[in-house]
């Protein structure tokens, strides 16, 4: 019974989802997880690096923007909600760039070369 169930996902899947975005949702979904758990982890750490960067009620944030990280990398991970997740990481990676990342953008290169805009531009084919 599972196993049918299981083959029937894995049928609907490939049929609907082509093998790039899947790869893709597979590799950002593990790389938010990872990144949101180690800064999870590091609640501290984090909190205090908001606070350099101004950011107002930096414990609240960092908790809020950590968990987003995570349980939006196991969502996209799992195929679960990804368009809701993808508003919700691009926030994320748009307030990234205008705190932490800036202030060394001194034009367009700068600010293509930067990750985040990276991760932004690959949620535009979620």
């Amino acid at each position: 019974m599972l196993k049918a169930r299981l083959l029937s996902f894995y049928d609907f899947v490939g049929r609907y989802t082509p093998w790039w975005v899947l790869f893709m949702r597979l590799c950002l979904g593990f790389i938010f997880a990872n990144i949101g758990a180690n800064k999870l982890m590091h609640l501290a750490d984090t909190t205090d690096f908001f606070r350099s960067l101004g950011i107002p009620f930096p414990h609240a944030q960092a908790i809020f923007a950590s968990s987003v990280e995570f349980i939006g990398g196991l969502f996209l991970m799992l195929g679960l909600a990804t368009r809701i997740v993808v508003v919700f990481l691009s926030v994320i990676m748009g307030v990234a760039i205008v705190t932490a990342q800036l202030q060394d953008v001194h034009g367009l290169i700068d600010l293509v070369g930067l990750q985040e805009w990276d991760y932004l531009i690959i949620f535009g084919f979620f």
